[in-house]
C-alpha cells in the first residue's frame, strides 16, 4: 500500500526542518508490539480511539520525535488519527457479546 499523505493546516518542526505534510506509511505487526491498539472499549463495551496511542502511531508511522506530534493542531490530529484507525477495523464496533 502506498503511503497516507495529510496536508497539514498549521506547519509543525520535526528534525529541524518545517513540515508541511504528514507521511504515513501502513502500520505492521512491530508497530503493534511497540504501541498497542489504538481503541479500546469501554465498560459499556463501545470502542474508543486512545490519544495516547494514536500520537505513538503518527511518530512511528511518520518518523516523527513526540514533540514534532505534540505540535499538531488538533484538526490536523484527528486527520491523522482518522486515516490510522481503519487499519485496525475502524471505531465504530462493539465488545464482542455487548
Amino acid at each position: 500500500m502506498a503511503d497516507i499523505v495529510i496536508k497539514l493546516g498549521k506547519a509543525i518542526t520535526a528534525h529541524g526542518q518545517d513540515v508541511q505534510e504528514l507521511r504515513l506509511r501502513e502500520p505492521t505487526t512491530s508497530d503493534i508490539r511497540q504501541c498497542g491498539y489504538p481503541m479500546a472499549f469501554d465498560a459499556d463495551g463501545v470502542l474508543h480511539p486512545q490519544g495516547a496511542v494514536i500520537a505513538k502511531y503518527i511518530g512511528r508511522l511518520g518518523n516523527l520525535p513526540a514533540a514534532s506530534v505534540d505540535q499538531l493542531a488538533l484538526p490536523d490530529f484527528t486527520s491523522a488519527m482518522q486515516a490510522i484507525l481503519p487499519f485496525f477495523g475502524g471505531s465504530d464496533q462493539t465488545a464482542p457479546g455487548s
